[in-house]
């Protein structure tokens, strides 16, 4: 295969740093990749000025929220932000950076096989999430790229259909549960614990 596409020979071609061939998306130099795949992840990059920008947004959102993360992030505490923040409509979660403003970036060894996890994240939940890894320059920063859930099929972990409230995760309460079943499905019997708990097999569709 001509070098001429390989992913740094592309990156060289749209103006970009070759350096922002980041893990987690591209093979090794010299690796032939899809010109359509390329050009998908191309588009998909997160700069560091796009970090910055969020790091500067006035408070954190259903769509952002940052996590200093220097060493490790617990494996089942990202299942449950990746299912809180997909039942809020998707969005970003930033390791790496301290969650208070002004938010300083202090960089984070968490997650050193993004791939791995993704598959890990896949196999748990059902869904897919995208990891990316930006060096920003002061630190690594590993970011989760979370799909906002199906009309009407909220995500779960272990039968609990978590949401953020404040700094913590809940169960969604019943009534708001409901409400989205209802909306995505045009009718629905659900059973629910004391503590607002659903399961998928307590979901019945009319």
């Amino acid at each position: 295969m001509d070098s001429k596409w390989t992913p740094k020979a592309q990156f060289r071609r749209f103006g970009l740093p070759t350096d922002s061939c980041r893990e987690g998306y591209y093979p090794g130099e010299g690796d032939p990749v899809p010109l359509g795949v390329l050009l998908f992840s191309l588009l998909m990059l997160i700069s560091v000025e796009q970090i910055d920008a969020w790091r500067h947004e006035p408070t954190e959102t259903e769509v952002l929220e940052f996590k200093e993360a220097k060493n490790q992030f617990d494996t089942e505490k990202l299942f449950a932000y990746c299912v809180a923040i997909g039942n809020e409509g998707g969005g970003h979660l930033l390791l790496g950076i301290h969650n208070d403003p002004p938010r300083h970036v202090v960089g984070t060894r968490a997650i050193d096989n993004p791939t791995g996890m993704s598959e890990k994240i896949f196999n748990k939940l059902g869904f897919r999430v995208d990891i990316e890894v930006v060096q920003h320059p002061d630190g690594r920063i590993v970011v989760l790229r979370i799909p906002a859930c199906p009309r009407g099929t909220p995500y779960h972990l272990d039968g609990s259909y978590l949401m953020r409230v404040g700094e913590s995760l809940q169960p969604r309460s019943p009534d708001r549960l409901r409400r989205i079943l209802l909306a995505g499905n045009g009718g629905a019997s659900l059973a629910f614990s004391s503590s607002g708990r659903a399961s998928k097999s307590s979901i019945s569709l009319g």
